[in-house]
């Protein structure tokens, strides 16, 4: 409640980053989520750099293939390999990072 009266239009802004759904290893979660906070804060005005930044650093951290997505609001039916998607929500966006088949 506290937040939707800071935001002054009612909408839901987090200051911390809640995963909804991941089917990663610990290691791959932890770096895939400290890596969408960094590219979310250096780029908060530019969502395709935010996006191209993590699947810069997931394609560097675990071999390549890995997609992106940063937005206010969007829907998604992607093919992903199995143990490799993330989808958070952090700020007033929601990140999918998924590696492809």
């Amino acid at each position: 409640m506290a937040s939707q009266a800071a935001d002054g239009d009612g909408a839901k802004s987090l200051n911390y980053p809640l995963v909804l759904e991941c089917d990663m290893g610990e290691e791959e979660r932890v770096e895939a989520v400290e890596t969408v906070v960094t590219a979310v804060e250096k780029f908060p005005n530019d969502l395709e750099a935010a996006s191209k930044f993590v699947k810069a650093q997931m394609d560097k951290q675990f071999g390549s293939h890995y997609h992106c997505i940063v937005g206010g609001s969007f829907s998604f039916c992607v093919n992903f390999e199995i143990g490799h998607r993330l989808q958070m929500c952090f700020g007033s966006m929601g990140i999918l990072v998924f590696k492809a088949c």
